[in-house]
């Protein structure tokens, strides 16, 4: 049986006297990727040919692991199964970057190990120096100012996803144990992460039609990241989609999009942002796109397109709020949000692009399942009948008056344009003028 090819996130050995090699390689990958997969058990071109596995050979290459790639990680190794063969699988993660294998430093190209030049090495340590600073820098909030409901929740969402041990931890240490203070003062990261000071803002506007021009809704909320990932993720929830589907068991309501994309994407926004600078996180929802913006380029020294064919591990630029969002159960694997999101949107075929600028980031995503959108295509409606289906679908008790004012036209006008689509059977009409409602009706 063949598994694959080597690339640059997985390596074949096909024995563990080859033990030496294959912590170069892990080594390597860490450093390009922040995480790789090792086979113990395979050769170079793929073939299943068996590893004899034993406890102590499972301790070994473990042990070898943990003695010579520094700073020490942690690695998952275990004895799997595949074509009646007996493998050692062994996968790692890092964020400590640069790790060194036996003294020395690799970085992985294609499939194969090299050695970094004294000039490489020192880039990548400035790198990380630059991105730690921001996070680590000490703030003027100090412990008292800790929201300690938001701990309280990210304690419980951690626990019940087993990420940290079911423990009666005290706040303040669970605090100081992420890493997020210096003595009684909390540093930027803990201040976005757990501050009752509101030191963010999310913008999120609903809007008529896909020009940002006549808005349904429109709200800024201020606070931790904690509270925001929950706001921001209930306000899309509440807008979307929804179809139900009735088997031979209870019904079930499914989203246009997948609630555990949304979750992951908002998620990786918060972690990837750049906080230095007054620009907000912005939702905006139209009838045919979500788009999801966080301020900073994108944080990868790839483009984001390269996510769509290989699977690389995506660079970290919060790592004290990423690691504390993984813990919060907001981010599924840690280094791999964005392959994940991808998977997740192309598995539920719905249509995205990555729009990067100097600015910031921003993810478009197309809605697939807007029933409403369909019909004013076929009917083809103009860009006021449009705003005005939209205004009602938003309240439906509002009233031709109220309708003008909002929109600048006449109360004759707005007449007009609700009597063409009763007539077109997009919307009736229930009870009377003055105490009724409408009803707008989802046509195939």
């Amino acid at each position: 049986m063949n598994i694959g090819f080597e690339n640059e996130t997985l390596e074949f050995k096909k024995t563990t006297g080859e033990l030496k090699e294959g912590i170069i390689s892990l080594s390597s990958m860490i450093n390009k990727h922040n995480f790789g997969t090792l086979y113990f058990g395979v050769n170079n071109k793929g073939e299943v040919v068996g590893q004899d596995v034993s406890e102590e050979t499972l301790r070994d290459v473990s042990k070898g692991i943990a003695e010579n790639i520094k700073p020490q990680i942690f690695p998952i190794v275990e004895k799997v199964l595949i074509d009646n063969k007996d493998l050692i699988k062994v996968e790692v993660n890092g964020d400590e970057t640069p790790y060194s294998a036996y003294g020395k430093y690799y970085i992985r190209t294609a499939d194969e190990d090299r050695e970094l030049s004294f000039s490489e090495l020192k880039r990548i340590i400035n790198e990380e120096n630059n991105n730690d600073l921001f996070e680590r820098k000490i703030t003027e909030y100090k412990l008292d100012d800790l929201d300690n409901d938001a701990i309280n929740k990210f304690k419980y969402n951690a626990i019940k996803a087993k990420r940290i041990p079911d423990e009666n931890y005290d706040n303040i240490d669970l605090i100081k144990k992420l890493g997020l203070t210096d003595g009684e003062y909390l540093n930027n990261a803990g201040a976005l992460l757990f501050s009752n000071k509101e030191l963010l803002a999310v913008k999120m506007a609903v809007f008529a039609t896909d020009e940002k021009i006549t808005f349904l809704d429109q709200k800024i909320v201020e606070g931790n990241i904690i509270n925001l990932l929950d706001i921001a993720e209930k306000y899309i929830y509440e807008h979307l989609n929804w179809k139900v589907e009735i088997t031979s068991g209870p019904r079930e309501e499914i989203p246009e999009i997948p609630i555990a994309c949304i979750r992951e994407l908002i998620s990786n926004f918060f972690a990837h942002s750049v906080y230095n600078t007054r620009s907000y996180h912005e939702i905006d929802i139209h009838p045919t796109f979500i788009s999801i913006y966080n301020p900073g380029t994108f944080a990868s020294k790839y483009k984001p397109e390269d996510y769509v064919s290989d699977k690389l591990g995506s660079f970290i630029r919060n790592k004290l709020i990423a690691k504390a969002l993984y813990l919060y159960n907001r981010i599924e694997q840690f280094g791999s949000g964005l392959n994940r999101v991808i998977s997740l949107l192309e598995d539920n075929s719905i249509k995205y692009e990555f729009n990067n600028s100097d600015s910031g980031f921003k993810v478009v995503l197309y809605r697939n399942n807007n029933t409403i959108v369909s019909n004013q295509k076929e009917l083809n409606l103009s860009k006021i009948e449009e705003i005005v289906l939209q205004i009602i679908k938003k309240n439906n008790y509002i009233t031709t008056l109220e309708i003008a004012n909002e929109i600048g036209k006449t109360q004759r006008t707005v007449m007009t344009i609700v009597k063409k689509l009763s007539n077109a059977g997009i919307i009736e009409r229930v009870g009377s003028r003055k105490t009724g409602h409408w009803k707008v009706i989802m046509q195939k």
